[in-house]
């Protein structure tokens, strides 16, 4: 079992950065995250960020990349995000779009 369980919901936001916040099991609160695109994919959303968020005044960055989820039903709503540290996986998530937003949960592969 990951030992951290979140949820979160990111934001398109102007020059197509995404803002947001989240929690966890861990936190007991809830942070803002901020990610700039890198690498503009085929569809709103999808792409590649440069993720970053502050965890009790100690920053951390990723390289997030967003895609649809392969084989989900209704594929145009339903988003893998995965977040990268030195090339390794150690976030991931699944969202769905609602008015506008990454709406989703997430698990930690640390």
């Amino acid at each position: 079992m990951p030992d951290i369980i979140g949820s979160f919901y990111l934001k398109k936001v102007a020059s197509d950065k995404l803002l947001g916040e989240f929690t966890n099991n861990i936190l007991f609160t809830v942070s803002s995250e901020s990610c700039e695109l890198i690498e503009a994919g085929d569809a709103p959303f999808l792409g590649k960020y440069s993720s970053q968020w502050y965890i009790a005044d100690k920053r951390y960055s990723a390289i997030l990349v967003v895609s649809f989820i392969e084989h989900a039903e209704n594929r145009n709503t339903k988003y893998r995000l995965s977040w990268f540290m030195d090339e390794k996986l150690v976030y991931e998530g699944e969202a769905m779009l609602v008015d506008d937003m990454l709406i989703g949960h997430y698990v930690s592969f640390l």
